[in-house]
């Protein structure tokens, strides 16, 4: 029999004091990957008319898969018109919309609803209009008129548009960068007759076999546009010190992030960790992987945040998370090792011990061992190969190989 180098078993404590703090919410997003393209990633599932083709095709946004409206029929009436049932779901006070879209025709229209909201395409030239409450029981109708020129060139383009109520102001953008931009009433809310939301309409690729439309975000927001999605975060101790790892699945005019500690014995002030700004990725709707290692953790408790910072400045935090740094404590050892035929254990604690083979199964337990005494274990019964001996008291739990 043998036995080897020691395994220890390390315990990572995660403490999460809240949710993530972002002004925005995400009601609803396509990626279209895969058919059926009715199938949401995110909120309430579509519904396409009698007789549609559109489907889920290579050459999306990124080298992803996209929607493809295949619409031979020349009826200009005739497009994608991928529905979202009115739901209150989507009766929000400020709204952020993105959709990646690449020009095959003239006209038609990226999202509607009603007569409440279009965001589209006018003979080549994108447009928004929406309408605001205006607090009497009606609408105003806000119209940004033709504000980009949309070339005609099969290329992908982020269009993109928020209105904030908290601040009264809306903008509309192209691959991050503003065309129009609308400073009104702080606390106008964004009003909504309710009816169903479309996706398409009157978009059919000029008849085309091509997807024209991916990655659609719908979500609700008050004072901020929404920057990052974030999928994950976490620490992790490790042999060398603290790892934070953390991922995101949206990322929108997001330009860096920046690690902060809080300084020991004090979560209420933070330090930054990082020497150098983590880049973003941008603009981006694939799922982002980010790390950074805290090599010298205080002792005890260390609590963390990511700092998310975007172009023009604005930042959002992460909720803070706790990992614990102490160093491992033997409190069993044995020897010789590798073994033949005797095994001799000594403990500083009193433990039960138990002999695991290979598979994971337990073959043997033992009498409890004391923290005086020494222990001789024959192995002559056990076959060759390699085995665990584990050591477990009231508050922790020690393997060797």
């Amino acid at each position: 029999m043998q036995y080897s180098s020691i395994l220890h078993l390390i315990f990572c404590s995660l403490l999460i004091f809240s949710h993530f703090s972002l002004n925005a919410q995400i009601i609803s997003y396509f990626s279209w990957d895969t058919d059926p393209v009715t199938q949401a990633d995110i909120g309430p599932n579509g519904t396409l008319p009698a007789g549609s083709q559109a489907y889920s095709s290579p050459a999306g946004f990124n080298g992803t898969n996209g929607i493809n409206p295949l619409e031979p029929d020349p009826d200009p009436s005739k497009g994608v018109d991928l529905t979202l049932n009115a739901s209150p779901l989507f009766d929000v006070d400020g709204i952020d919309i993105q959709i990646a879209f690449r020009r095959e025709e003239g006209t038609g229209n990226f999202v509607t609803r009603g007569t409440d909201f279009n965001m589209g395409m006018n003979s080549g030239n994108f447009f928004v209009t929406f309408s605001l409450d205006d607090g009497a029981g009606g609408s105003i109708e806000v119209h940004s008129g033709d504000i980009y020129t949309i070339p005609l060139d099969g290329v992908y383009r982020l269009f993109r548009f928020y209105y904030l109520p908290d601040l009264g102001i809306a903008e509309a953008s192209v691959d991050g960068a503003p065309v129009w931009t609308y400073n009104g009433t702080i606390g106008q809310v964004m009003y909504w007759s309710a009816p169903n939301i479309v996706i398409g309409a009157f978009m059919d690729a000029n008849g085309a076999d091509v997807a024209v439309f991916d990655e659609l975000i719908i979500a609700e927001v008050q004072a901020s546009p929404l920057p990052v999605r974030w999928l994950d975060y976490s620490c992790e101790k490790k042999p060398d010190g603290i790892h934070l790892n953390w991922s995101t699945a949206i990322e929108i005019n997001n330009s860096h992030f920046i690690v902060e500690r809080a300084i020991e014995n004090n979560t209420e002030v933070f330090e930054q960790l990082n020497t150098t700004p983590i880049i973003g990725a941008g603009f981006s709707t694939l799922i982002k992987e980010y790390s950074f290692s805290d090599l010298n953790p205080n002792g005890g408790w260390n609590y963390y945040r990511i700092k998310q910072i975007d172009f023009d400045g604005q930042h959002e935090y992460t909720s803070t998370i706790g990992c614990l740094w102490e160093e491992e404590k033997e409190f069993i050892t044995l020897y010789p090792n590798p073994a033949k035929e005797y095994v001799y254990i000594k403990s500083n604690v009193n433990s039960t011990l138990s002999l695991i083979d290979a598979n994971g199964k337990e073959v043997e337990r033992f009498k409890p061992i004391d923290s005086v005494n020494q222990t001789k274990l024959d192995l002559t019964n056990y076959p060759s190969g390699v085995y665990f001996l584990k050591s477990e008291n009231t508050s922790s739990k020690f393997i060797k190989r």
